[in-house]
């Protein structure tokens, strides 16, 4: 069984991330040599009947350094897990480290993490639609046939009728060059050529902005070498950061925000408009988010963590959100209790129907259900919103209004496939401004008030925990120290949280619930749930499995 390529053309570079498994048949052993997901959905009259996740991933990090030290003799710390967050995963050590030793960073070292901080989350947001995830909402073939002019006065994006006749004519080659790149006549695909055609050309030019980020992040001595802005104590002393770069720094960011407010906002609310039914599913969850993003004025934070009760608050996101509080109410179970057909599912037994999947060394550990006060929980940027909805200031939650009245929806709508994209537009409205205020907050700061960086003396002993708010949600990380050396170090993706397992008292995780009910028009292309799955964002690379209960065949979602 496979899907035809055209779901994948803009999904390429993605395959390693959020794509499903190349091409095996249902009896065949697959050989995940890193962190891997597998989604296991019974189909039964053209509907998701029940969906299991499963997988293995590294979870504990003091086996890399094993004891190691800096030049100051204090425990070494990495800065990459191997992971797509490893900037995430560098900003919750140091914030966990810093707990553990009482430090307080300079206010303008406190401003340039929450910019480096907010950049990625912008980065990751464009990247998931435009690059990622775009073919999801997009038929290229479809967009392929949309009359140019046509499209410029569809889009009404300041581009001309020449700039999307040459997008159509580079996406005709495409066509041609690769065959057969688009499932045509899929019912899942809804609106006008021309929308089809304006989101390709544009998911083009969002390119250059994704360059625009690069060289801010660069000036910020951030790339994928190196992150100067997460040190210990601060940010890195070697960072130079005078009037110039910050003016330079300024017209990038002013630049991003163009592209979001005048071409990345107008793309979704067009997109929006075709597919309202989406609004409609995916819904049913729970939401979790931590204290995070320090104002540009004050010790306030945009985002002010919690947990957020779906089902005691339907109509109103303002009801029923209560405090999260990291060190008491968050459990993991490790081996829930299931029965033996779940307990088949989610460990992989080779004697189920359907491909073998094997992990090459033994340090690998099964997802575990990590529950706040027993109940699964969503992490992820539709989980911040709700959060800024609901504690937000005046002139934050305003903003957040004034854009769901251009989407012509409650925020209660928000819980759903759709919703979870109108998300990540809400939330890259609301940080380009947060961080172009961030950098202006620089530029005056008193000459006092400038340092970089912290002192900072590590005890004995202790332990930490502390949560930080990462493209795809709520980050966690433990360090307990004895001895001055790591003893343990442990953290909490925000994949675990949203594709964890059924746990003991039978409640689904988030990506198991919301698949629930799904109704799947061709599981040769299964559109709708590939949407569904990739607005929770995976981590890793997911394996996605049928069992049709209607034929009993058991087959793998291969891409050619």
């Amino acid at each position: 069984m496979t899907f035809k390529a055209a779901m994948f053309e803009q999904n390429i570079c993605n395959e390693a991330i959020s794509g499903f498994s190349m091409g095996l048949g249902p009896a065949s052993e697959v050989s995940c040599m890193g962190n891997a997901f597998v989604i296991r959905a019974r189909i039964a009259g053209g509907r998701v009947e029940e969906a299991w996740s499963t997988g293995r991933i590294i979870r504990d990090v003091e086996w890399l350094l094993n004891g190691r030290v800096d030049e100051r003799n204090r425990p070494a710390f990495t800065q990459r897990v191997n992971s797509l967050c490893n900037d995430g995963h560098s900003l919750a050590v140091v914030r966990t480290i810093e707990q553990l030793t009482g430090t307080v960073p300079p206010e303008k070292a406190g401003l340039i993490r929450k910019i480096v901080q907010s950049i990625r989350i912008l980065q990751e947001h464009l990247l998931h639609f435009y690059q990622f995830n775009l073919t999801d909402w997009v038929d290229l073939k479809t967009a392929a046939l949309a009359y140019p002019q046509s499209t410029y006065r569809f889009a009404a994006s300041g581009f001309d009728g020449v700039f999307y006749d040459e997008a159509r004519s580079n996406l005709k080659k495409m066509i041609r060059e690769r065959g057969d790149l688009a499932p045509a006549g899929h019912p899942e695909y809804r609106g006008a050529a021309e929308l089809h055609l304006m989101l390709y050309a544009h998911s083009l030019k969002s390119l250059k902005i994704q360059s625009v980020i690069k060289k801010s992040l660069k000036l910020l001595g951030c790339d994928s070498n190196s992150y100067m802005a997460y040190q210990v104590g601060g940010v890195s002393p070697n960072l130079k950061l005078d009037e110039k770069k910050l003016r330079q720094l300024k017209s990038y960011l002013e630049e991003c925000a163009e592209f979001i407010n005048i071409i990345f906002l107008p793309d979704l609310e067009l997109l929006a408009s075709a597919y309202r039914e989406s609004y409609s599913i995916g819904s049913g969850n729970s939401f979790i988010s931590s204290n995070d993003f320090n104002s540009s004025y004050s010790s306030e934070l945009l985002y002010s963590g919690g947990f957020h009760d779906f089902h005691k608050c339907r109509e109103n996101v303002q009801e029923n959100f209560n405090s999260l509080r990291l060190n008491y109410s968050i459990s993991e179970e490790l081996e829930p209790h299931w029965d033996i057909s779940d307990q088949f599912r989610y460990r992989l037994n080779p004697l189920l129907l359907g491909p073998t999947f094997k992990w090459p060394a033994s340090n690998f550990s099964w997802l575990s259900a990590p529950r706040y006060k027993g109940e699964s929980c969503e992490a992820g940027p539709l989980s911040r919103i709700i959060n800024l909805w609901t504690f937000g200031d005046a002139e934050r939650k305003a903003a957040c209004e004034r854009l769901l009245h251009n989407f012509e929806i409650k925020p209660a709508l928000l819980n759903s496939t759709l919703g979870r994209l109108v998300a990540r537009g809400l939330e890259t409205a609301v940080l380009s401004q947060e961080i172009i205020e961030a950098v202006e907050r620089i530029a005056v700061l008193p000459e006092y008030e400038k340092a970089f960086i912290s002192e900072w003396s590590l005890p004995a002993s202790g332990e930490a925990t502390t949560a930080t708010e990462v493209s795809r949600g709520m980050l966690v990380h433990s360090i307990r120290v004895e001895n001055s050396q790591i003893a343990e170090h442990k953290y909490l993706i925000p994949s675990l949280w949203n594709f964890s397992p059924k746990d003991s008292t039978g409640e689904p995780g988030p990506m198991e619930n919301i698949l629930s009910g799904l109704k799947v028009y061709d599981t040769d292309y299964p559109l709708e749930i590939l949407r569904t799955i990739h607005e929770l964002d995976p981590c890793n690379i997911c394996h996605l499995v049928f069992e049709n209960a209607d034929n009993g065949i058991t087959s793998m979602a291969v891409p050619k």
